[in-house]
């Protein structure tokens, strides 16, 4: 048979025994909601305040030769068939890369509070001696989470993150991501085109050097045969020298226009991040909220005492019932045995 519902009457019945029961046991809720609070407000006095800096990027320039590396980094990331399009979703993987943050695990931050330069070990707290695999480990695990990047789909822009115990930290952190960002992908961009300004340069170097020479040979036989008249064999050499001296000048000329090139041709081949906002230093703190933290350590406070009282109340009532029916079980069986005037007299 289905029991009936409650009616008005009642159900607030009901609600006025629970909060007579409430307010009988208004301590018990007390010293849950005081205790839990108490103990909430000491830990967040145990917490490092965390800064975080923010910095706002646009990647543009993507060429052809790099769109191909990128494609190739894709593959190691994961990420098949990337394209020009791809290349902000692959930026945010190079920042949580091993090999990026091993570069930034390089540099030397400086702290105003403490007055000193310290490795970014130093700052989150992962010094490990005598190990420095499992302290670069160590250093990656917090950085991954330290250092965030949120790709807009919409406006493609790459928002970076940066948290630290201090203002000023968060800031510079963030801008040496910003460099080396930068310095990573313009090594995979224009690595070809580098290494030909670089050939160029040395040539360009050498030929200087030989066409310098050229003329001082030029110079010192002139000096030394002011008077060729008809000899033809001295005229013969001072148009060799002569020629020399042409030669390497229209060589020199060549290269020098080749230089340019490849300085032109290496600037537009190189990955440019468009920074819109650089990281500044934080002036509000992110975390921990202790205000936030206590009040809502008070409100769970509250509802685990009044959910105790529900608990223990409900026991109680059970194991009333349970010594009931177990006392009615034993008066069946005792009424059973025709003993119902004894039954009587100890009931």
């Amino acid at each position: 048979m289905a029991s009936t519902p409650p009616t008005p009457n009642q159900g607030i019945m009901i609600t006025l025994k629970y909060l007579d029961l409430f307010i009988w046991h208004w301590k018990w809720i007390g010293g849950c909601c005081f205790s839990i609070v108490l103990i909430t407000a000491l830990y967040t006095l145990t917490l490092e305040p965390v800064y975080i800096a923010s910095t706002i990027l646009r990647p543009s320039n993507v060429s052809d030769e790099l769109a191909n590396k990128l494609t190739m980094l894709a593959g190691r990331f994961g990420i098949p068939g990337a394209s020009k399009k791809d290349s902000p979703q692959l930026l945010v993987l190079i920042i949580k890369s091993r090999d990026f943050i091993d570069l930034l695990a390089k540099k030397n931050f400086y702290s105003p509070k403490e007055k000193k330069w310290k490795t970014l070990p130093q700052i989150y707290g992962v010094v490990i001696e005598n190990d420095s695999l499992l302290q670069s480990f160590e250093l990656y695990n917090i950085l991954k989470y330290a250092i965030n990047a949120e790709l807009d789909e919409i406006t493609q822009t790459l928002t970076i993150s940066v948290s630290a115990n201090e203002p000023a930290l968060a800031a510079d952190i963030g801008n040496a991501v910003i460099l080396e960002l930068k310095n990573f992908t313009n090594q995979l961009s224009i690595s070809k085109s580098h290494g030909d300004r670089l050939f160029i340069e040395a040539r360009l170097l050498e030929t200087h050097r030989q066409l310098k020479e050229a003329e001082n040979k030029a110079t010192t036989f002139r000096e030394k045969n002011r008077k060729i008249g008809n000899s033809p064999q001295r005229q013969l050499d001072l148009d060799r020298l002569l020629r020399e001296v042409k030669i390497q000048e229209e060589i020199f000329i060549t290269l020098t226009r080749e230089h340019e090139v490849a300085k032109i041709q290496e600037n537009k081949q190189a990955y440019l991040l468009d920074v819109l906002e650089r990281p500044r230093p934080p002036v509000v703190k992110s975390a921990p909220l202790r205000t936030k933290m206590v009040i809502m350590s008070g409100i769970i406070a509250f509802f685990i005492g009044i959910g105790s009282i529900i608990f223990f109340e409900y026991a109680r009532h059970q194991r009333l019932h349970e010594i009931l029916l177990t006392s009615r079980s034993i008066s069946l069986a005792l009424s059973k045995t025709k003993r119902i005037p004894i039954i009587n007299k100890y009931l």
